[in-house]
């Protein structure tokens, strides 16, 4: 489940919070479902976008905003955790 909330507090602004909600999970090798589910967790980002000009913007967001340890996939006796935060910022023009 995903949700956002988009605020425009001025015409050139456009700030977001988005959120991810994924319920427990079975391992990828578990066929017959019988071992241990991976726990559910929520995720939260953060962005901006500012608008310079009619030809620049500027953006930047904050992903795993909260920095949530959790397992984004596992099979077998492998586990893989998901990414931490991190963060992303840049200048975007148009011709």
């Amino acid at each position: 489940m995903r949700l956002f909330l988009e605020l425009r507090p001025i015409d050139s602004l456009l700030l977001s919070l988005g959120g991810s909600y994924v319920g427990e999970s079975y391992r990828g090798s578990d066929f017959s479902n019988s071992e241990a589910k991976l726990e559910n967790y929520w995720l939260f980002d953060l962005g901006i976008n500012y608008q310079l000009s009619k030809s620049a913007n500027l953006f930047g967001g904050v992903d795993n905003l909260l920095d949530e340890d959790y397992l984004s996939a596992a099979f077998g006796s492998g586990l893989y955790p998901g990414e931490g935060r991190s963060v992303r910022a840049g200048l975007r023009f148009s011709f």
